[in-house]
């Protein structure tokens, strides 16, 4: 949106393209959504965002590859791989939180800010 903004000044029309895209995302990943059900994985997505919760690291890097390898043959789609990590739950940010393990259980907080270079 940022390079799109630099064209188009009116407001009105960023907001529409905005809205748009996270539209056409939404459709395009709704069968990402069906797999990650399908293979019983515990997911969350917003727009072309999301996050898979695994009980590893490891297992984690070969659902990566799968998952990467999904979207590039059936949806035609590819991974930012600059963006993507597989890491524990507490050091990946969502949508501005994180989830993090408190005792037996799962809590969420806000995320701390992180600098950024565009």
């Amino acid at each position: 949106m940022a390079r799109v903004a630099r064209k188009v000044k009116d407001k009105r029309i960023l907001k529409l393209i905005r809205l748009y895209l996270n539209t056409l995302a939404n459709i395009l990943l709704d069968d990402l959504d069906k797999e990650l059900a399908r293979r019983d994985h515990r997911f969350v997505r917003y727009a072309d965002d999301s996050n898979i919760y695994l009980k590893s690291k490891r297992v984690g890097q070969r659902i990566m590859e799968s998952i990467n390898n999904f979207l590039k043959v059936k949806l035609r789609l590819k991974i930012n791989l600059q963006k993507s990590a597989v890491d524990i739950s507490d050091k990946r940010k969502f949508l501005g939180f994180n989830l993090y393990h408190y005792h037996e259980g799962i809590r969420i907080r806000i995320a701390p800010p992180t600098s950024h270079k565009d």
